[in-house]
């Protein structure tokens, strides 16, 4: 019975209106999406047409060009929040959903017990009543098991997933959300779901995600990856002006974390390529750091307080500890601190957590920043054993594939994630919806 209901949906996903206007037509359906994200920067509606024909797309079309259509709707998600957002998810879901079925009806694909009975062990647990019941706290089980299933995905078919193009994919498209941010000036639907942040007298750009920090982490992740796959391939044009343009227009989210992990990228970029053309880096980089000199100079003597608004973000590094530690980490220092104590007067949470739907500490305004802190308040560290655990499971099938080939240059996005870890809560904090 399966396998006639997989072949009848073959064959209705085969029929000559999706081979005419669908498959295999992954240039001009991203010309077609581009056209209604740029309309959604005037009218929230259009979210719903953009975002259910994205789904159509990665329903009808191979799982190649599925990932890539998801990569490309990745930076315009949250365009009209949080139903944007929901949808894109079930987007994903469609497209994970759609390899599981051809995995084990088509290609009659084993399951594997041990990693299941750890994701359902994981679940079970978010979903005791420790913490609070909310629409959070579904939200973030659902994300957390579509990070399984995608890990899952990776580990069984690892080509299908195209990172050398999904990369320029999502630095093009995150590009163009830069782009049309700068509507923000002149559509009053932007106006409504954006508010430029300022920071030291500065305004923070943060493009049609709706959080300067997001898009600072969204383009750290693009520079890692982008620079290992410069390192891995010997160089690149493409990978190479994407990278360029990707972190210069980082620099105007004027996000600290941004900067202190372009520093990273850059010099991890640098001595990678180093040993792929040593004379080539040399001259290139000598180059770069010219121009870059030649545009410091102009700038600071265009606008002098320029740089000192941009220093003044770091602190002065005067005063107690506690002072400088706040001043370099946002007042991050102190909602830590406010943590590790209130684990010290209840250490039930801090071994079992305060549950996945759980809002910061009582007494303290903001989450706690940091992914590690936050994980284990959430989950404590129980629940953060049992999270981790199919994941380190997943990581290592995928390493184990065939056809998976990692350079050792993975260890930039590694380390730059680790740091965004220590700085950001990612999935553990979602504002209420």
């Amino acid at each position: 019975m399966a396998e006639e209901n997989v072949k009848s949906e073959n064959k209705f996903l085969e029929n000559k209106f999706v081979e005419k206007y669908i498959k295999n037509r992954l240039w001009i359906n991203g010309g077609i999406l581009l056209l209604l994200f740029l309309a959604n920067c005037f009218a929230s509606w259009v979210s719903y047409p953009a975002f259910v024909l994205l789904g159509l797309f990665v329903l009808f079309d191979g799982f190649e060009n599925g990932i890539s259509y998801l990569m490309f709707g990745l930076p315009f998600c949250l365009l009209y929040p949080y139903v944007s957002a929901i949808i894109f998810l079930a987007d994903v879901a469609i497209l994970i959903l759609k390899f599981l079925l051809n995995f084990f009806f088509v290609e009659k694909g084993k399951m594997n017990w041990k990693k299941l009975i750890f994701v359902l062990l994981f679940t079970i647990y978010a979903l005791m009543p420790i913490g609070p019941y909310s629409k959070n706290l579904i939200f973030k089980v659902g994300i957390i098991l579509t990070l399984y299933l995608a890990l899952f995905i990776m580990g069984k078919n690892w080509k299908i997933f195209r990172i050398g193009l999904n990369i320029k994919i999502l630095a093009f498209s995150l590009l163009t959300s830069y782009v049309f941010g700068a509507f923000l000036f002149v559509s009053p639907y932007l106006q409504t779901i954006i508010v430029l942040p300022s920071g030291s007298g500065l305004f923070r750009y943060q493009a049609l995600l709706t959080n300067t920090n997001l898009l600072a982490m969204f383009s750290e992740i693009v520079l890692s990856i982008l620079a290992y796959q410069i390192i891995k391939n010997k160089g690149g044009i493409v990978d190479g002006v994407l990278f360029g343009c990707v972190a210069f227009a980082g620099v105007f989210t004027f996000s600290k974390l941004y900067y202190v992990t372009l520093i990273i990228i850059l010099v991890a970029l640098f001595i990678g390529m180093l040993t792929v053309n040593w004379k080539k880096t040399l001259v290139v980089g000598s180059i770069l750091l010219a121009v870059l000199a030649a545009v410091i100079v102009a700038v600071y003597f265009a606008k002098p307080s320029f740089f000192k608004t941009i220093i003044d973000r770091f602190g002065d590094f005067k005063g107690s500890l506690d002072e400088v530690m706040n001043k370099f980490t946002t007042t991050r220092w102190n909602l830590w601190k406010a943590t590790f104590s209130y684990w010290g007067t209840n250490p039930f949470f801090f071994f079992f957590g305060r549950g996945l739907g759980a809002a910061p500490v009582p007494n303290m305004p903001y989450s706690a920043h940091n992914a590690y802190i936050s994980m284990i308040d959430q989950l404590g560290v129980v629940g953060s054993i049992l999270f981790i655990i199919p994941l380190v499971m997943l990581f290592k099938q995928i390493a184990k594939s065939e056809d998976t080939k990692i350079s050792k240059a993975i260890v930039i996005p590694i380390i730059v994630l680790a740091t965004i870890f220590l700085a950001e809560d990612l999935l553990f904090y979602i504002n209420e919806f």
